[in-house]
């Protein structure tokens, strides 16, 4: 069975490759035609009970090596080498693994479960805490964030003043508070599975501006996977010792002593957080005994004492992999193909020739990432728990308080997030702060949902519930 599809494969990629000649946008036209033959040829190999989701793009290498050859020597040269090589690489394994009949942890699950995604937009609902989305913010608000104009709004994404926004819902808190009721939404939130909304969802990306995706198929189904069987994750990952962050706090920032630690102010420089190698079957008990914990204390020891848990005041662990192509964590490629340079290019990826790999992230409750900008935009799928994102434009650079450049932790806000509210709403000593005029606007993601930011937009992470997700850069 695997040996006629491999054959298969294998004839088609001999068959339709293109000339050395082609140049690149006839390539990609090319690939668009012969798709739908290569498509034909699989669904007419009878009798295959299983099909690798990535094996019809196995000869996508081989295309960009020779739609690229020009371009060794051109300014993404060392990118196109690469790429070109981790699609043969990836094919080798691949056809080793059919050889010998060994499966992947997705191919495994999805050769046990048949049918897994035959109702993934009911599947996501059950996942979801909040099937009902979050009630927004509406007084002033010129457009609907569920049913967006063609085009983005002037001045989208509304936004607000970041102190009302904090007030209402302080960061060290993982529940919107009852008596805030509403949260600060302008970010337009786009459903896959409505044609209508598909176009919105290609002009606001083209715009370069934020916006929310929900049932993208893709994604769905990693989250299906990922959530379907309590080991998997276990499988996937193993064993191995990974360095990640720890904090004394809930509250996460990066820094790297860009000095090596040698010049006087790096030596006064205290790091927020430290580094520490752990299993992933470490962290996911440590996030279990913080939601415990959490459990706990919503139930009242008796009628005259509440109890207390302040998360503020426990440690807590990021777990994170990076996947680059063939150098490390490669199988995040197999679990996220829209994030694959190398196979036919997704809505989801930009510019393979910018790629810079897959970080996945697993939280626990309460974890804070500080307000930051990144040089890069990125994808942002959760594929479990919920995550609270508070955006600023890049035009409210000054309102943020960043810390100069040549601090350890430069591009982050300067600002704790947590106490602002509290120390500078109606104080007339911080009325002319930035940071006390900076507009911003909130939005909180559930499992199967994506979120595009684009580059240099700032935005501040809290980790309502234990979660996992991966954005691609």
């Amino acid at each position: 069975m695997f040996f006629i599809l491999e054959d298969t494969i294998r004839k088609v990629s001999e068959d339709v490759l293109p000339t050395p000649g082609l140049d690149s946008r006839g390539v990609d036209v090319y690939l668009e035609n012969e798709q739908t033959k290569l498509n034909s040829l699989m669904n007419a190999g009878g009798g295959m009970d299983y099909v690798d989701p990535t094996f019809k793009h196995n000869w996508f290498g081989q295309i960009i090596a020779l739609k690229d050859k020009t371009a060794l020597n051109g300014p993404n040269g060392k990118m196109v080498e690469a790429l070109a090589n981790f699609g043969k690489v990836s094919d080798d394994l691949r056809k080793q693994r059919f050889r010998e009949g060994i499966r992947t942890t997705r191919e495994t699950y999805e050769h046990a479960h048949l049918h897994a995604y035959d109702n993934l937009s009911a599947d996501m609902a059950a996942l979801r805490k909040m099937n009902n989305p979050l009630p927004t913010v509406t007084e002033n608000v010129p457009y609907d964030v569920y049913n967006c104009p063609d085009q983005p709004p002037e001045g989208y994404p509304f936004s607000w003043n970041v102190l009302d926004v904090l007030d209402n819902w302080n960061p060290d808190d993982t529940e919107l508070p009852s008596d805030a009721k509403r949260v600060h939404q302008g970010l337009c939130v786009f459903d896959h599975d409505k044609p209508a909304h598909q176009a919105k969802m290609n002009t606001y990306r083209t715009a370069e501006v934020p916006f929310v995706v929900q049932h993208y198929p893709e994604v769905m189904k990693t989250t299906k996977r990922w959530n379907d069987d309590p080991d998997y994750l276990q499988k996937l990952i193993g064993n191995e010792r990974i360095r990640n962050e720890h904090s004394e706090n809930n509250h996460f920032m990066y820094w790297k002593l860009k000095g090596h630690g040698n010049g006087e102010r790096e030596k006064a420089f205290v790091p927020p957080t430290d580094m520490v190698d752990s299993t992933f079957d470490e962290w996911k008990q440590r996030a279990q005994n913080m939601e415990k914990a959490y459990a706990e204390a919503e139930k009242p020891l008796d009628i005259y004492t509440p109890p207390v848990f302040d998360q503020t005041k426990e440690e807590h662990w990021y777990f994170r992999l990076n996947g680059m192509l063939e150098k490390q964590h490669s199988y995040l490629y197999e679990e996220f193909p829209i994030f694959n340079p190398v196979l036919k290019p997704d809505f989801c990826m930009i510019d393979r020739y910018q790629h810079r790999g897959i970080n996945c992230r697993f939280g626990m409750r309460g974890v804070i990432a500080e307000s930051h900008f990144d040089s890069s935009s990125n994808f942002i799928a959760v594929m479990g728990g919920e995550r609270r994102y508070i955006l600023a434009h890049p035009d409210q650079c000054e309102g943020m308080e960043l810390f100069p450049q040549t601090h350890p932790s430069g591009r982050h806000s300067s600002v704790n997030w947590s106490t602002a509210a509290k120390e500078m709403k109606g104080n007339p000593d911080h009325a002319s702060r930035p940071f006390a005029n900076a507009k911003v606007t909130e939005v909180v993601l559930q499992a199967g949902d994506m979120l595009y930011l684009p580059t240099f937009w700032f935005h501040f992470i809290v980790s309502l519930v234990r979660y996992y997700y991966s954005m691609l850069l």
